[in-house]
C-alpha cells in the first residue's frame, strides 16, 4: 500500500467492525460449519480460516475457500453501505497461522465507494430445500444472475429443460448415495445434525433438521440410524436409495440448475469464486427466487480427480467415474474449468426454518483481545 492510499484509509471503529463481522458471519458455508474469524489489527481486518471447523470431506480447501470468499463478499457489501471500498490482499501459502486461525486475506477500507444494491439482501439470503414450482424461469432472471458476477475468471452455465434436469438429478442421486453409504461421510453428516431448535440454537452451527425439510415423523428414524452398524444394515434394504430419492425430486422440481465454474484454480481464484457465488445467491434473493446449493456432486468429482479411487470404496469410485462423462455432456462449456458449485433456483414457499449462527463475539477478534502469546506464536506453516 502506498503512503497516499494509506492516508485515505478509514478508521475502523469498534461499532463498524462489529457490524461488518455480523454481516460476514451470515455467509453460507458447508453444513453451516462457519470456518471463519475476523481480527481487527492496525486498522485492517484480517480474515482467518479456522481449520478445526473445516469438514473432513473437503478437497484442497475448496469448500472452505468458497465459504471464506462468501464471507469476504458480505463484509465488502456491508462496508459499501458506508460508502467504503475495499483494498484486499490475498495471502499465499504457506499461510501465517496463530491460535486464532490461518490468515488468508487482509482488508483495508477506503472512502470513495458507493452502496452496492446486493448489500440490502444479506439478511434475507437463505437456503430453501423445498420442492420448487415446476414452471421454468424467464431469461431475464438467469441473465440477472449471470451479470451479478464480479470476477472475469468465473462463469455460470445453466440447465433449464426438464429432460436435462432429470438426467442431472440421476447424477446427483449417485453422489448422495455415496454420502450415505460410505462410513466416513455418514459419520460426518451425523456430526453436524441438530435435532430441534434447542440443539441448533445452543450450538449455533450445523444442520437444523427443520431446514432439511425432513418430516418430524422421520426424525426418530434418522436418530436411530446414527450408528454406522445400523445405517449399513438399513442400506442393504435400500435406505440410501430412499434418502437420495428426495434429492432427485429437488433437482427435477427446479426452475433451473446452474453450475458456477472458474478458470483460476489458485487460492485467490477459489476465494473470488466464493465471492461470486454469494453475489449470485444475493441476486437470486433480490429476484424473489428460492436457492439451494448442491455440493455433493462437485466435491466428490473433485475428490475423484485429485485423489483417485482410493478416496472411495471401489464400487463408489466406479459409480462416480460413470458420472463424469454425462456431467460434462450436460455442461460442455465447463470443460477444462474447475467446478465451484452446483445450485438450483426457482419459485417456492419460504423454507421451514433458518439456520442458527455463531454470535459476533465468537468470530470477532479485536487487536486488544489477541494475546501477546498468540502474536508471538504466529508462524508460517
Amino acid at each position: 500500500m502506498t503512503l497516499a492510499t494509506e492516508s485515505l484509509s478509514r478508521t475502523i471503529s469498534a461499532d463498524l467492525f462489529e457490524e461488518l463481522v455480523r454481516a460476514a458471519g451470515t455467509a453460507p458455508s458447508p453444513d453451516n460449519n462457519q470456518p471463519w474469524a475476523f481480527r481487527l489489527r492496525e486498522q485492517a481486518i484480517e480474515v482467518l480460516h479456522v481449520r478445526s471447523r473445516a469438514i473432513a470431506s473437503d478437497v484442497g480447501d475448496l469448500f472452505s475457500w468458497i465459504a471464506m470468499g462468501a464471507a469476504i463478499e458480505n463484509l465488502v457489501l456491508a462496508a459499501s453501505e458506508h460508502s467504503l471500498t475495499e483494498e484486499i490482499e490475498y495471502h499465499d501459502r504457506p499461510l501465517v497461522t496463530s491460535a486464532d486461525g490461518e490468515r488468508i486475506a487482509t482488508l483495508r477500507l477506503n472512502p470513495g465507494g458507493s452502496p452496492d444494491p446486493l448489500g440490502r439482501f444479506i439478511e434475507g439470503r437463505i437456503t430453501n430445500r423445498r420442492l420448487y414450482q415446476r414452471k421454468g424461469l424467464p431469461p431475464d432472471d438467469l441473465q440477472t444472475l449471470a451479470t451479478s458476477l464480479r470476477f472475469e475468471n468465473d462463469r455460470i452455465d445453466w440447465i433449464t429443460g426438464r429432460s436435462d434436469r432429470t438426467r442431472l438429478a440421476q447424477l446427483v442421486v449417485t453422489a448422495d448415495r455415496v454420502r450415505f453409504e460410505h462410513r466416513p461421510f455418514h459419520e460426518e453428516f451425523h456430526r453436524v445434525l441438530r435435532f430441534g431448535e434447542r440443539s441448533a440454537r445452543g450450538r449455533g452451527d450445523g444442520l437444523d433438521l427443520r431446514t432439511l425439510e425432513i418430516p418430524r415423523a422421520a426424525w426418530p428414524i434418522l436418530r436411530w440410524l446414527r450408528p454406522w452398524s445400523r445405517m449399513s444394515l438399513a442400506n442393504r434394504f435400500g435406505m440410501s436409495r430412499l434418502f437420495a430419492r428426495y434429492s432427485f425430486k429437488q433437482v427435477v422440481r427446479s426452475g433451473a440448475v446452474g453450475l458456477l465454474t472458474t478458470s483460476d484454480d489458485s487460492d485467490r481464484g477459489r476465494l473470488e469464486a466464493g465471492r461470486d457465488f454469494q453475489r449470485i445467491w444475493l441476486a437470486a434473493t433480490c429476484r424473489g427466487l428460492a436457492f439451494q446449493p448442491l455440493g455433493s456432486l462437485p466435491i466428490f468429482l473433485a475428490r475423484l480427480e485429485q485423489e483417485g479411487s482410493k478416496a472411495f470404496l471401489p464400487h463408489h469410485a466406479a459409480a462416480l467415474r460413470q458420472v463424469v462423462g454425462p456431467f460434462q455432456h450436460l455442461f460442455p462449456s465447463a470443460e477444462h474449468r474447475m467446478p465451484v458449485m452446483l445450485f438450483r433456483i426457482g419459485h417456492s414457499k419460504p423454507p421451514s426454518a433458518r439456520s442458527y449462527r455463531y454470535s459476533v463475539r465468537q468470530i470477532e477478534i479485536s487487536d486488544e483481545t489477541a494475546t501477546g502469546e498468540q502474536r508471538a506464536s504466529e508462524t508460517a506453516l
